[in-house]
């Protein structure tokens, strides 16, 4: 329900529905809930907020990577500065996909990076870890644990 045009060019687009995190999407969670993204003035009838989606990726699986600390990457750092972890454990590292993909996936073709580009001066701050996959593999990170780490920039 809503004006005479805008529903008629909602209908000739089609419905939009809100973004689905495919980092959630594993084996046994295939299914989401979705909302309507409507156009301002638009009113869906019957009351419907969302709608259930399952997600066809074939048959996935997962794979546990783990990276050791001294291996973190940190991108955009200024050249006078370093930067550095005293993070003890391993990091680990859940891939989702499909297997002949994941098979291409090692621990030395993975990267887990901090994005220091915002780092201008010298300071300890908790930053997010962010992992980077080969450019040829279809597959995404469902977890990485710990998901931050302490980084002490000089």
């Amino acid at each position: 329900k809503g004006p005479v045009q805008t529903v008629d060019n909602l209908l000739a687009k089609g419905l939009m529905l809100s973004p689905i995190d495919f980092a959630m999407v594993k084996p046994n969670n295939k299914s989401f809930n979705a909302s309507f993204v409507l156009d301002e003035g638009v009113l869906i009838v019957d009351g419907t907020e969302e709608v259930t989606v399952s997600i066809n990726v074939g048959n996935i699986t997962t794979k546990d990577i783990t990276i050791q600390p001294s291996k973190v990457v940190y991108s955009g750092l200024p050249s006078n500065l370093k930067a550095t972890n005293s993070y003890k454990k391993n990091i680990k590292i859940t891939v989702c996909g499909q297997y002949a993909q994941l098979k291409k996936i090692t621990a030395n073709n993975i990267s887990v990076v901090v994005d220091c580009s915002k780092v201008t001066d010298a300071t300890v701050e908790t930053m997010k870890l962010k992992v980077k996959l080969p450019n040829d593999v279809v597959a995404w990170v469902n977890v990485v644990d710990p998901s931050e780490i302490s980084v002490t920039v000089e």
